[in-house]
């Protein structure tokens, strides 16, 4: 198969590429993800994994850059993983808004990205794929964990699940991780 006759819905590009005010770079990461999830050569596990190698090389990034600043200086985990996660989606401008919210005494839902997503390997990349290869639930775990905010990422089935117009992950707080 010539992957390269594929047939693309430039209406849809267009749209998506102004709506969300894409960038070339945001582009050839959504593209590239996508492609390697078409090819079987990436997963949701992989991706995690993937991710959790960069962590430490991302996050030195956001330090030099000024981003991050904020987590210090909040009360408790939830306000400073709120830090964390706006300062990610400010950095990396993952979508139009962001929200956390305390489940139970021991899980936050984490929403961000959706359908403004800049990054996404479905809306923005065209993969057409039936689960989820996002990097972002697994990055914002171990940026938090470097910030000293313990938490880890909830499988269930899905790291990842679309909640309205956000993308939504849940995390298990630092007293209730074993």
């Amino acid at each position: 198969m010539n992957t390269l006759n594929r047939n693309i819905d430039l209406d849809y590009v267009k749209h998506t590429a102004t709506s969300r005010k894409i960038a070339p770079c945001e582009a050839l990461f959504a593209t590239l993800l996508s492609a390697l999830a078409e090819e079987g050569l990436l997963t949701q596990g992989s991706v995690n994994y993937i991710a959790r190698r960069m962590i430490p090389a991302f996050y030195t990034y956001l330090k030099v850059l000024g981003y991050l600043g904020n987590t210090s200086s909040q009360s408790n985990e939830i306000e400073k993983f709120r830090a964390i996660l706006v300062s990610v989606n400010e950095a990396l401008k993952l979508g139009d808004k962001v929200s956390l919210e305390k489940i139970d005494e021991n899980t936050i839902r984490a929403c961000f990205g959706g359908s403004t997503c800049r990054y996404c390997p479905k809306g923005v990349g065209l993969a057409e794929i039936q689960d989820s290869v996002c990097p972002f639930p697994r990055l914002l775990e171990g940026i938090a964990e470097l910030e000293g905010v313990p938490v880890r990422l909830i499988h269930k089935p899905t790291v990842i699940k679309r909640v309205g117009e956000l993308c939504c992950t849940e995390y298990r707080l630092g007293t209730a991780i074993k």
